[in-house]
């Protein structure tokens, strides 16, 4: 029976987007993983030659999943940006970029939020290297790619403070979503590096939440040769261009111990602390430009002002929260 589009309702106002290509074997696993934060989650069929679009619609019962579905490939980035614009005009606040390999652990989402819901980010990545034990995990090809581009990254985008720029697990504030040329983002490989180019044009603050790296039996079409190439030139470009220059502004989680239980990795008793490197949102610094120019009564925008300056003791407080979120309960 194929799934109905039931109306959506926001309860946290948090959407999850998962393009979809070549993932019928891993799919129904992750869409199933999804906690009662996540309001809506859109599977993006990517012209998939599986069908996963099909297999989603006739196989998961979660109400909360819509299927959009593209004719032609448009690519990974195609893929996240068609989910963007739906999620945006349906009202979403918060987009959370999943894969459908498996590879992104769903429960990781409240800690990716957070930060953007209490004005502290725009935007959130996950960093595979926070943890050098950690790294040993990832296949040691893609290390040594992955170590490589970075850095090419890094100046590329600006953000010299954040790790793992091609990490694909991100969150979004839709008001900075609607304001970013999705038309324009790269559509293929390297759209996650691109989001990092096309926010720091907009000051967007950016923060680093540290994740495991998960490698299955999931298969990769990326050509390692090709991508190199490909890669190193776009992020000259982007360096030439002398954007890089801009001032990027960037927020890190470091947290310092993993245990492994049942299995599962998780962070527990972990020292965590926040690097605060501009003193709020975009959202939250747009939330003051926005109060004036209405002209709102002066208590108000003292109240605001107020909130930005007490940003580091609320990034202390923050910390907790998401330490709290990356523990998970005590087993």
């Amino acid at each position: 029976m194929e799934l109905e589009n039931h109306p959506i309702i926001w309860s946290h106002g948090i959407a999850v987007v998962i393009p979809s290509y070549r993932v019928v074997h891993h799919i129904l696993e992750v869409v199933n993983a999804f906690g009662p934060e996540v309001d809506v989650i859109y599977c993006v069929d990517d012209a998939c030659p599986e069908g996963s679009g099909d297999f989603i619609a006739c196989n998961a019962s979660d109400p909360r999943i819509r299927v959009l579905r593209h004719a032609q490939n448009l690519g990974v980035g195609g893929a996240v940006m068609t989910g963007y614009r739906q999620a945006i005009a349906d009202g979403a606040r918060v987009i959370v970029k999943v894969d459908g390999d498996g590879q992104m652990n769903p429960t990781l989402i409240p800690a990716f939020v957070t930060p953007i819901l209490r004005g502290i980010a725009d935007y959130t990545k996950g960093n595979r290297f926070w943890d050098l034990r950690q790294i040993k995990q990832m296949p040691f090809m893609r290390r040594i790619g992955n170590l490589g581009l970075s850095f090419l990254a890094k100046a590329s985008t600006g953000y010299w403070n954040v790790f793992d720029p091609t990490n694909g697990y991100t969150a979004i504030h839709a008001d900075i979503a609607a304001r970013l040329p999705l038309d324009s983002i790269s559509k293929r490989y390297f759209f996650e590096t691109d989001m990092l180019f096309r926010l720091n044009t907009l000051r967007a603050v950016v923060l680093d939440v540290p994740m495991d790296a998960r490698y299955g039996d999931e298969t990769s079409s990326l050509k390692a040769s090709r991508v190199l190439v490909e890669f190193s030139g776009i992020e000259a470009h982007g360096i030439v261009r002398g954007h890089a220059a801009l001032p990027a502004v960037a927020l890190e989680i470091v947290c310092d111990r993993t245990d492994h239980v049942g299995g599962a990795a998780r962070q527990v008793d972990a020292a965590v602390a926040i690097v605060v490197h501009r003193p709020a949102s975009q959202a939250a610094r747009h939330e003051l430009r926005h109060a004036h120019r209405a002209g709102v009564a002066a208590q108000r925008l003292e109240r605001i002002g107020a909130r930005l300056a007490l940003q580091h003791q609320e990034s202390f407080q923050l910390a907790g929260e998401i330490g709290a979120a990356l523990r998970g309960p005590r087993v």
